[in-house]
């Protein structure tokens, strides 16, 4: 009895959901089969590291009074030479709508489960350790774009830039999830429209950044300037870097101590993951930005610290702590860092020695005079 009340119970569950989906129409498959094969496919072949063939996109659409986002799962072949799209299947669906200032929504999974009504259950896709059942779970996927202006139209979201962002980038995007932000921090925005897709997709993530704790964009800001909180002549100059979320901090930790930041010097810090504003601001006091990037890459270039590490980037970073290291030290000892000889070693290794043993010596001396 027991059993057959819960196996009621259950199927009366499995029918609202089942009567939930019925007004969602089936997948125009021949229009995202050419548009995988044209846009996605090759961008995905040339970032993934994976190992299977599968790429992940969603199809946004509307459903009566509510917009639904389906995300997909795509399989890739190659047959006779040439690349197809081997099968399409639908791994969740989320429908939502706003009420007031409130998102209200509601998460479905496609399961593999055959002795039910319907596949679909209530809820988000149980997550294990599995890299493919990971993979399976997310909602993340390439943006059909191509009907979205008409989904849209006529909401909150019809001006949130949110095909605009997957756009200018063709980076797999959590649709959902920046719909469901929007509504909170419209000035997503704003970041979206002067180009600064980095660091609207580092907004949309919310993570710290292990570079830089406290976020520097301010999300509740009414313009553009509020939200970064630095002047409009700066705009180009991150237009075109396109900075994430720790280059941005450092970019603004330097401009508080008026130090002068150029495209040049934040390309470089990026490329060799340097984001520390203290440890520039040691370097940058004494001369240009020019000179000290142009004195670490000669020197990261010279045998004493070409075997230290086998990427470029690291053994640059390594270069530069070393050298502030070494300012560090002048700086304690009274040396003239106005003298280049002194600023600029041409064997940053023996210099560094030289002050070392200089520290080592009073650290000792220091250490005989406790036990006397």
């Amino acid at each position: 009895m027991k059993k057959d009340r819960a196996l009621k119970q259950r199927q009366e569950r499995e029918e609202v959901v089942r009567g939930r989906m019925k007004p969602v129409r089936s997948l125009p498959d021949k229009r995202l089969q050419e548009w995988l094969l044209k846009e996605v496919v090759p961008i995905h072949s040339s970032n993934s590291h994976r190992k299977d063939k599968g790429v992940s996109f969603t199809y946004m659409q509307r459903c009566g009074e509510e917009i639904l986002v389906r995300v997909c799962k795509a399989r890739i072949d190659r047959i006779g030479g040439e690349t197809v799209i081997s099968s399409i299947r639908e791994s969740s669906r989320i429908f939502f709508s706003l009420h007031g200032e409130t998102v209200y929504y509601q998460n479905y999974y496609n399961s593999y489960k055959s002795d039910r009504v319907t596949s679909w259950i209530m809820g988000r896709r149980p997550i294990y350790r599995s890299q493919c059942l990971e993979w399976e779970a997310s909602e993340e996927g390439h943006l059909y774009t191509r009907n979205l202006k008409q989904v849209l139209a006529g909401t909150v979201w019809e001006h949130s830039q949110l095909g605009e962002l997957y756009l200018g980038d063709h980076l797999p995007i959590n649709a959902f999830t920046y719909c469901y932000k929007y509504i909170k921090y419209p000035a997503l925005g704003y970041l979206v429209k002067e180009h600064l897709f980095q660091l609207a997709r580092d907004a949309l993530g919310g993570k710290k950044d292990y570079y830089c704790e406290i976020n520097p964009v301010n999300l509740l800001g009414k313009s553009i300037e509020e939200v970064l909180g630095v002047d409009r002549k700066y705009l180009t100059t991150l237009r075109k870097i396109n900075p994430r979320r720790a280059l941005f901090g450092l970019m603004k930790e330097l401009l508080k101590q008026e130090i002068l930041v150029t495209e040049e010097l934040l390309s470089w810090c990026r490329e060799n993951h340097i984001f520390h504003a203290d440890d520039l601001q040691l370097c940058l006091k004494h001369t240009s930005a020019d000179k000290v990037i142009s004195y670490i890459q000669t020197q990261a270039g010279r045998k004493a610290f070409s075997k230290q590490t086998y990427f470029a980037a690291n053994r640059v970073k390594n270069v530069f702590y070393t050298y502030c290291g070494y300012l560090e030290l002048c700086k304690k000892w009274n040396y003239d860092l106005s003298d280049e000889e002194v600023l600029f070693p041409q064997k940053l290794e023996d210099a560094c020695d030289s002050v070392y043993a200089k520290e080592i010596d009073e650290s000792q001396e220091n250490t005989d005079k406790k036990k006397e």
